[in-house]
């Protein structure tokens, strides 16, 4: 079921990318949706039979919401320290072996 998404899922990153005025997003919703597919479609389900009440699908969706942004926030700061580094040793002098 790769690449496959649901009429919700679509609607979140729609509304979601007009809230940002922005196409662009750098952390990722949907594989996070993804990597945990079981409890998102028991979480659905849930919340189909409770009436109008998806509090359950709030709290589940803003967890994991607010997981894909730090995995997010931790791939940028692994990037900008590695960015940092190899700026500072670009003026250094290495030998053949150390290169």
């Amino acid at each position: 079921m790769k690449g496959f998404i649901t009429p919700l899922r679509r609607l979140t990153d729609m509304a979601l990318a007009q809230d940002e005025e922005s196409g662009l997003r750098v952390y990722g919703l949907s594989t996070a949706i993804v990597q945990n597919r079981s409890v998102y479609y028991e979480i659905l389900e849930q919340s189909q039979k409770s009436g109008l009440d998806i509090s359950t699908w709030i709290d589940w969706f803003m967890d994991i919401y607010s997981s894909s942004i730090q995995k997010s926030l931790t791939i940028v700061d692994k990037t900008r320290f590695l960015q940092q580094f190899y700026r500072s040793m670009a003026e250094t002098s290495l030998n053949p072996r150390q290169i």
